[in-house]
């Protein structure tokens, strides 16, 4: 059972797998304006977020670009926008208040 963000249904779109989820639903959050970025981590948050490209593979799922490939690309690895989108991840049933 997944818990926390769980957009497929409602969108009607096919993930590869819980990461690519997370970071569609963090990308479409900061897009519409349901998310912010705290001042702190904006510039280095900002500039990881827009690294990653995004897919369909041959079945139609939806699938993020490899960190090998974003490592080869940009020089180093996206950990601020790994870190942002994992937390919006829930491991529990647990409602809980996310403050970003």
């Amino acid at each position: 059972m997944r818990r926390g963000l769980d957009l497929a249904p409602r969108v009607g779109c096919q993930f590869l797998n819980r990461k690519a989820e997370l970071h569609w639903a963090g990308r479409m959050a900061l897009t519409n304006g349901y998310a912010s970025i705290p001042s702190k981590f904006a510039k280095t948050l900002w500039r990881q977020l827009e690294w990653t490209n995004y897919e369909y593979n041959e079945r139609g799922v939806l699938r993020m670009e490899s960190k090998d490939k974003l490592r080869a690309r940009f020089g180093a690895s996206p950990d601020y926008a790994d870190a942002w989108y994992i937390s919006l991840n829930r491991t529990s049933s647990r409602k809980r208040v996310f403050v970003i």
